[in-house]
């Protein structure tokens, strides 16, 4: 077994729920490791002066070289087959767009057993940032198609109170209701007024599965919390949201391409060159040149367009259409799927109407 972590309240109590609800055979590897505590140390060396010390990115995998994403790669590249892994990471690797070949490979490699989310302030001051564990188990044989999942389920988990507040003063709440039970600690175990003991609320609800109808859970202040705490999610259901992916085209291939439409290209240079000496010769300004940028960069992008090539401004690239690729998300944050935000549907009438209301308030502000 190995492990690598920090000294922080949540990991004595985490700890010993996990080791509880684990249910590990002899003989298996094991790793217990935390890619957040790993980052935080690797900062703090690099403080020191040791700027050498960093993971190395696997570029076969993902061109990514944050020290999250690569020690995620290698610690999944040191299981053996059917080992197991206990990693805390980030909510970026869970969701972030940019990430998605990580995840694609990670479920390929791996059987994603469960996921559980931890409050947002777990190790602050440290970092505010959202964290989440994952149970991991490396596959015998990895997958080559994700269509090939079919039954495959992850059980999610939400911990939003670990017996400390929830902000940079990490201090004991030790709130109990009338039986003696915790309040705002969803990892220890408690004993009750009758002086017999309880598992914590985690393994309770890890040993019922699913969420019952009557289960109702609130947060730190005492307010319901909408939606479900735990249960299993289908990984089918994860895998069904998806999106199109486009080639990035150098600008360097943009140039050439548009030096073989030879005459095109004299006709806009010459379309330029006329504009502007009539912006000149009426003493033009500032507006008007621009409108005639605007207008060349349209003649530029008819060109590309008829190629399959659009433009993005916001990005500053170009991308090829003639290709797309259709990726799967894979988001993989329990909120998701355990607390999905309600969307309000309205009829383009009222969206108008609230539109409107929204203008008029704006030129109230400004007159």
């Amino acid at each position: 077994m190995h492990n690598s972590g920090g000294k922080t309240p949540l990991s004595l109590n985490l700890s010993k729920c996990i080791f509880r609800i684990l249910s590990i055979p002899l003989g298996k590897d094991i790793i217990i490791p935390s890619g957040l505590f790993q980052t935080l140390c690797l900062e703090s060396q690099k403080q020191r002066g040791h700027s050498n010390i960093k993971f190395n990115a696997d570029e076969t995998i993902i061109s990514n070289k944050k020290n999250e994403v690569n020690f995620l790669i290698k610690v999944i590249q040191l299981l053996n087959k059917d080992g197991k892994a206990l990693i805390i990471v980030p909510d970026g690797i869970l969701e972030a767009t940019n990430l998605v070949l990580l995840r694609e490979w990670l479920i390929k490699n791996c059987i994603i057993e469960k996921i559980i989310g931890l409050p947002k302030h777990e190790f602050a001051p440290y970092t505010h940032e959202k964290t989440y564990v994952l149970f991991l188990k490396k596959r015998v044989r990895p997958i080559e198609d994700l269509d090939e999942i079919k039954t495959e389920r992850v059980w999610m988990y939400m911990i939003d109170c670990d017996g400390y507040a929830n902000s940079d003063k990490k201090f004991r709440t030790d709130k109990t209701n009338e039986n003696g039970k915790w309040l705002h600690d969803k990892l220890s175990i408690w004993g009750d007024t009758k002086g017999a003991f309880h598992v914590s609320l985690l393994e309770e609800c890890w040993k019922r599965k699913e969420q019952g109808n009557n289960e109702e859970y609130t947060d730190e202040w005492g307010n319901k919390i909408e939606g479900l705490k735990y249960g299993y999610v289908n990984l089918k259901d994860i895998l069904q949201e998806e999106y199109t992916n486009y080639t990035t085209i150098k600008k360097q291939d943009i140039l050439k391409l548009l030096k073989q439409h030879n005459q095109s290209l004299k006709n806009i240079l010459k379309k330029a060159e006329d504009l502007f000496e009539e912006v000149e010769s009426n003493g033009g300004n500032g507006d008007e040149e621009e409108n005639i940028e605007k207008e060349l960069k349209e003649d530029y992008s008819n060109i590309l367009s008829e190629k399959g090539i659009i433009y993005d401004s916001y990005e500053d690239k170009f991308y090829d259409t003639n290709q797309p690729k259709i990726r799967k998300l894979i988001k993989l944050v329990p909120e998701k799927y355990l607390r999905p935000k309600k969307i309000e549907k309205i009829s383009f009438e009222e969206f108008r109407k609230q539109n409107m209301e929204i203008q008029k308030q704006i030129e109230d502000e400004l007159l």
